[in-house]
C-alpha cells in the first residue's frame, strides 16, 4: 500500500474523534460519511440540519436556521449565517461547492434615521436559498432576498445582490450573468 493511501486512511480514522467533539459539546449531529477537516469553529447548531456527503473546512462558522443538501462541500474560512431568530433562513441544497473566504448574510440591521441607528437593534430578516449543482468561487459574497438556480457558475470576488438564473456563468460586484453554458 503506497504511503500517501495509509495517510489518507488516518486522516479518514481522525475525523471520528472530531464528529463525536461536535455532537457531544454543541449538539450538531453529523450524517454518516460527513468529513471534518482540522477543528473548524462551529457558532450555535440546534438549527442546522445537515444532509449525507456533508465536507466543512476548517474556521468554518455557521448560525442560524440552515438546511443543506446532499454532496456539500465549503473550504476554509467561510461564513453561512441566518441570523438566531426563526425569520430566516438559508436553504443550500444538493451538489453545491464553496470555496475559501465564503459569506453568506441573510440579514440586514434596520436603518431609520442617524440617531436611531445605534440604539433600534432591530434586524431584518430575509432567506436565501441556492439550488442543485452550484459551484461558488472564492471570495464570493451572498446577501439576503438572493435565489441562485440549478447549474450556476458564481465567479470569484463576486457579490450576489439578485437572483441568478437557470445554466449560466454570473460574476462582478453586483454579480450579473455573463453567458450560458453550454
Amino acid at each position: 500500500m503506497r504511503i500517501d493511501m495509509i495517510i489518507w486512511q488516518i486522516m479518514r480514522i481522525l475525523v471520528i474523534p472530531k464528529i463525536l467533539f461536535y455532537r457531544i459539546f454543541f449538539g450538531i449531529q453529523f450524517p454518516f460519511g460527513s468529513t471534518i477537516y482540522w477543528f473548524p469553529k462551529i457558532r450555535s447548531g440546534k438549527n442546522i440540519k445537515l444532509s449525507k456527503g456533508f465536507q466543512l473546512g476548517r474556521l468554518c462558522r455557521m448560525n442560524g436556521k440552515i438546511i443543506i443538501g446532499k454532496n456539500f462541500f465549503m473550504n476554509e474560512f467561510g461564513t453561512i449565517s441566518a441570523g438566531n431568530k426563526d425569520e430566516s433562513m438559508i436553504s443550500i441544497w444538493d451538489n453545491v461547492m464553496i470555496w475559501p473566504l465564503f459569506y453568506m448574510i441573510s440579514q440586514d440591521h434596520g436603518f431609520v434615521a442617524w440617531d436611531t441607528f445605534n440604539t433600534s437593534h432591530k434586524w431584518k430578516k430575509w432567506s436565501i436559498t441556492i439550488w442543485n449543482n452550484v459551484w461558488i468561487g472564492a471570495r464570493v459574497t451572498i446577501l439576503k432576498w438572493v435565489n441562485i438556480w440549478n447549474n450556476v457558475v458564481i465567479g470569484a470576488w463576486s457579490v450576489v445582490t439578485k437572483d441568478i438564473p437557470d445554466d449560466c456563468v454570473a460574476v462582478g460586484s453586483p454579480c450579473r450573468k455573463i453567458r450560458g453554458i453550454d
